[in-house]
Formats: C-alpha cells, sequence, structure tokens
C-alpha cells in the first residue's frame, strides 16, 4: 500500500475516488472528528495530512 493508499484508507476511500469523491469524503470526516466539535485533535489531524497527500496528487 502506498502513501496515497493509506491517505484515502484514512478518509474511507477506494482507490479509484474521483476528486469530487475525495473532496465529500475529506468534509464529512473532518466535521466528524473537528476539535471544535468534541472530536479528537489527532484524529482531525490524521484527516487533514491524508487529505493533502491526495489533493497533491490531484493537482
Amino acid at each position: 500500500m502506498d502513501e496515497s493508499d493509506a491517505a484515502l484508507a484514512v478518509l474511507g476511500l477506494p482507490s479509484n475516488a474521483t476528486d469530487q469523491q475525495i473532496r465529500a469524503a475529506y468534509r464529512k470526516k473532518v466535521k466528524a472528528v473537528h476539535p471544535d466539535m468534541g472530536g479528537d485533535p489527532e484524529a482531525f489531524q490524521q484527516v487533514n495530512e491524508a487529505y493533502s497527500t491526495v489533493s497533491d496528487d490531484t493537482t
């Protein structure tokens, strides 16, 4: 599993996810783990890092 696949797994997506699916999954996941909403700061950071990894690949 490469870095992109691992990042997509954090977002709960398959390796063939579209840009639109990636953005939607990121928004849903980040809202669920946001520290201001009672979420886990470490999980929030992990989701942000995962999105950064896959968004770099798609641009």
